[in-house]
Parts: C-alpha cells; structure tokens; sequence
C-alpha cells in the first residue's frame, strides 16, 4: 500500500489518485465516461458510446446476457520495473458480472484500461460513472524491462482500444432470444 502511494505520489503512477480507492495490495479502478454496449438500433454498425462529462453521476445499464466495454476513468503509467493485473470487484461477481480474461498490464504502458464485461445475470445492471468496478494490484519485477509500445499505448476511449466498424454482441443474447 505504501509503494503504491509513493510511486502514485512521485511518478504519477496513477492519475487522478485518491487514497480512499487505496487496497491493501491494490487499487480501485473506476468506470470512466467512455463504453461500448450492443444496442439492436445500431444495425451493423459499431457504435462507442460515452457517459456526459459533465455528469459525474451519470450511468449506463447493462442488459442481461450482454457484454460491454468500459474504459477506465484513471490513466496508468507503468514504470519499467512493475507489471500490473486486473480483477473484478467481488460485489459485481455477487451480481452476476464476470471480467473476461485480461492480460497483464504491460511495463511502461501509459493510458486508460479498457476492459470487456459480461451481465450473465438475468437483471440489468447499472454502471455509475466514478464507481470502481476492478482493482489493479502491481507486482515487481526483479529488473527494468523494455517498455510496452503496442497499439493500446495511451487508450482514452473506446475507440482508441477497437478498431472496427462493426458491431460487437454478446453470444449469450443468440441463446436467450429463443
């Protein structure tokens, strides 16, 4: 808890930062203004979405059986020498949430986070934009490694992050439209 204060303190590892989103071993990720959530009035178009900024209260609903993609309001920047991990909130796991696999956060990556979620619940749920939803817990390497310099390298929104035209669902509603 305290590294992670100081490296949010001294290299921005985190911004903005709180210290009430602080974990013992980790920190709380919040939904930020940017998504992607199917709607059938789309047709066959992609169509990102965003919350309004001057909102900070503002929400989306997830309907049942659907995936969305909700980008982070935080931005990270990874040192050389920390690699950081994505978990889901345990009260959205209550709720029937459920993170996709993620891959590690990447040294020296920079940017917001964009995650997929899926609603495998039968009730829509909400997301309230400032809430944390994830934590990201960091973990050290023994060395400064070579930095990330993917194609996700400073990802504000949806858009940054997928690079399609086309729409994107969850297989799940095929299932329970029948």
């Amino acid at each position: 808890k305290e590294d992670v204060g100081w490296l949010a303190r001294t290299r921005r590892l985190i911004h903005p930062f709180s210290t009430e989103k602080m974990g013992p071993c980790g920190y709380d990720l919040s939904v930020g203004t940017s998504y992607y959530l199917f709607s059938e009035d789309d047709g066959d178009r992609f169509v990102p979405r965003s919350l309004p900024e001057v909102q900070p209260d503002a929400t989306f609903s997830m309907p049942p059986n659907s995936c969305a993609f909700i980008v982070t309001e935080e931005t990270v920047n990874m040192p050389l020498d920390l690699a950081g991990q994505l978990s889901l909130r345990f009260g959205l796991t209550k709720k029937g949430i459920m993170l996709s696999p993620q891959a590690p956060i990447d040294p020296g990556y920079s940017g917001k986070i964009m995650m997929m979620l899926y609603n495998l619940s039968d009730q829509p749920r909400d997301f309230h934009r400032g809430d944390s939803f994830v934590t990201i817990t960091f973990h050290q390497l023994s060395a400064a490694t070579e930095a990330y310099h993917g194609g996700n390298q400073s990802g504000e929104t949806v858009q940054d992050f997928i690079q399609s035209d086309k729409p994107i669902m969850s297989s799940c509603l095929l299932y329970t439209s029948r």
